[in-house]
């Protein structure tokens, strides 16, 4: 399974990256266009697989895996709805879920992109990107729809039909800020909306990055926070990322 991280600059998007993979991805400039994603794996420990092995003796026991793909956060445009594109676009593609860290921790020297903190303005901004992009993939498809419907025989027309239909619907309703993981989309039209891998027909957590200062607070904000945010196919969590990076960076025994 691949999760992409996303988010805005200076958000803690990579310190989060670190705490999972227990990586050690620099977390300051992890924000320019020419830069290659983080990629790491998090082994996910499931007690009953060594029941299984005491039982089955394999050879060899291999945990489940996740891969984690920390994207840089300003590719051009990013933050200013005009959508994720070019490389960017085609990694989140290839992901089964989105993880998305919103900044709502204070370091005066850390200044937000947008001056304060605000992590719900920030989740927003984020969620439309992801909406522009989907939009932006719908439209061309409908451009080679029309452009494909001109040399089509008599037999291929209803198909392309149909499927301008189906295409023309699911943006109209992303225009509406409905995202398609929350949209009726009929039977038929299921199997070729997955070939169109859409960002918001992805699974998402928003992730609230918190300081160790507000870990008092934690219970109180993420219940706020999944009041607001928490939908279908949207799950919420809070997670004080620094502390969580530096215990994950730290000798097994010592962390424990």
């Amino acid at each position: 399974m691949a999760i992409g991280i996303i988010g805005l600059p200076l958000g803690g998007k990579t310190t989060i990256f670190n705490a999972v993979t227990r990586g050690h991805a620099q977390t300051a400039g992890h924000r320019t266009a020419g830069q290659q994603p983080n990629i790491g794996v998090a082994k996910v420990p499931d007690p009953r697989l060594a029941e299984l092995a005491k039982i089955s003796k394999p050879k060899k026991v291999t945990p489940a895996e996740v891969q984690y793909i920390d994207i840089p956060s300003a590719p051009e445009g990013l933050g200013k709805t005009k959508g994720i594109g070019g490389e960017f676009l085609n990694q989140l593609q290839r992901c089964e879920a989105l993880l998305l860290v919103v900044r709502a921790f204070e370091n005066p020297a850390v200044p937000h992109v947008d001056s304060t903190i605000d992590p719900y303005r920030d989740a927003a901004t984020m969620m439309t990107e992801l909406a522009f992009s989907d939009m932006g993939l719908l439209e061309r498809r409908e451009t080679r729809i029309q452009q494909s419907m001109r040399s089509a025989k008599a037999s291929e027309r209803d198909a392309l039909t149909r499927e301008a239909e189906q295409v023309k619907a699911i943006r109209e309703a992303l225009e509406r800020e409905v995202p398609v993981r929350e949209q009726e989309v009929p039977a038929e039209a299921k199997a070729t909306l997955e070939n169109y891998q859409l960002l918001t027909q992805k699974p998402l957590i928003v992730v609230f990055n918190i300081g160790e200062g507000d870990l008092a607070r934690e219970a109180e904000i993420e219940r706020e926070a999944k009041s607001r945010l928490e939908r279908p196919g949207v799950a919420v969590a809070t997670v004080a990322g620094k502390l969580e990076m530096e215990l994950a960076q730290m000798p097994l025994d010592e962390e424990r």
